[in-house]
């Protein structure tokens, strides 16, 4: 997962893509995934995931538990996600300007859900 920013300096991203078309993290019950998170952007972001906690990992050895962390510029950081709450769970930095310009994303179990459509009365 790339975290970025847009060239305008005012939208952050997931893999380039912004909360208006968020990044989806397709899981499924009872699975472990990893997530290795590249910061190619020139700030921290604290990266959080609701409804999980996530184990920081340093090569082969295991961290600690968390479900938020500092991802400092250029760095690259991974974690592994134990997948046994399902839903739609949002992933985001923590920043809230960040998250508000769009560096947003979910982790969602199964097939995605059909977008929200507006109802006409």
């Amino acid at each position: 997962m790339t975290l970025g920013m847009r060239p305008s300096g005012n939208e952050w991203t997931l893999n380039d893509r912004l909360a208006a078309d968020p990044l989806r993290v397709r899981v499924e019950k009872g699975e472990t995934i990893r997530i290795v998170m590249d910061n190619q952007s020139p700030m921290w972001h604290p990266m959080h995931l609701h409804g999980h906690t996530f184990q920081l990992r340093a090569g082969e050895r295991r961290g600690v538990r968390k479900d938020t962390v500092n991802i400092k510029p250029r760095e690259r950081l991974s974690v592994d996600v134990e997948c046994d709450n399902p839903g739609e769970w949002m992933f985001h930095c923590h920043n809230l300007y960040h998250q508000e310009q769009g560096m947003m994303g979910v982790l969602g179990y199964g097939q995605a859900p059909p977008r929200n459509r507006h109802m006409s009365h």
